[in-house]
């Protein structure tokens, strides 16, 4: 019976020794699994510790390891769920499913210290280089391809030929006809940057072409009256 269970004691140990050590979750990290503008939904509650108010760390995981891109706070929990709001986003940057969310208490004082010289060193960087402004290259890329000439065109033959009905219907149609912007330019943007980059293009081209109707139609109706004026002249 001795042999036995020192058998089993030495078996026991040789177990303990062998056996990989599994490393425990961080408490309290958090995943996205819904965003919405300002608003996230992660993936804990009341049950795993989360209280309101408190404030995590929004980090993206990438090829080169995690990095912190903003904070958001707790506002309402629930058992197994909470609801966060951003409070801080680094610029042009999109909160995705699958984010972590890591507890600002969870950080030392040595890594806050690392944080926050990471993010002055982008903020150098970022200095020489402002936000790209979609909405205004949209505006520059449609000032490159749209002339308006087809408008003007369109504006002189409405006027010389009915005046200025032929003036008022034209603008009606032309001024209510859609605008397509070209695939090649928008295919590789994020949502944001492509709605901000087809406001900007669309908008230019509808002054544009507005602006340039309405000259051919003034022309083209001050021709229609000098032909009528001519007319009854002799």
């Amino acid at each position: 019976m001795q042999k036995i269970l020192c058998i089993t004691v030495i078996a026991c140990h040789m177990l303990m020794i062998t056996l990989p050590c599994v490393p425990s979750p961080l408490v309290g990290e958090m995943v996205i699994k819904k965003v919405k503008n300002t608003t996230i939904i992660a993936n804990m509650g009341s049950n795993q510790g989360i209280t309101p108010n408190s404030i995590f760390l929004i980090v993206k995981k990438g090829p080169d390891g995690q990095k912190m891109v903003g904070k958001a706070k707790v506002l309402l929990v629930e058992e197994n769920i909470s609801g966060l709001k951003v409070i801080e986003l680094e610029p042009a940057t999109q909160i995705e499913i699958g984010d972590l969310l890591i507890p600002a208490s969870s950080l030392d004082s040595q890594e806050e210290n690392i944080f926050s010289k990471v993010q002055e060193m982008d903020n150098v960087s970022l200095k020489g280089s402002q936000k790209i402004d979609y909405y205004q290259r949209g505006e520059e890329t449609a000032q490159q391809e749209y002339s308006g000439g087809g408008a003007t065109a369109g504006g002189l033959l409405a006027g010389a030929s009915l005046g200025l009905i032929g003036w008022g219907i034209g603008y009606l149609i032309v001024s209510n006809k859609s605008v397509d912007v070209p695939r090649r330019h928008i295919s590789s943007l994020e949502p944001q940057p492509k709605m901000d980059f087809s406001a900007g293009y669309k908008d230019y081209v509808k002054k544009k072409r507005n602006s340039s109707f309405n000259v051919g139609a003034g022309i083209g109706t001050l021709i229609a009256i000098v032909i009528v004026v001519s007319a009854n002249s002799q």
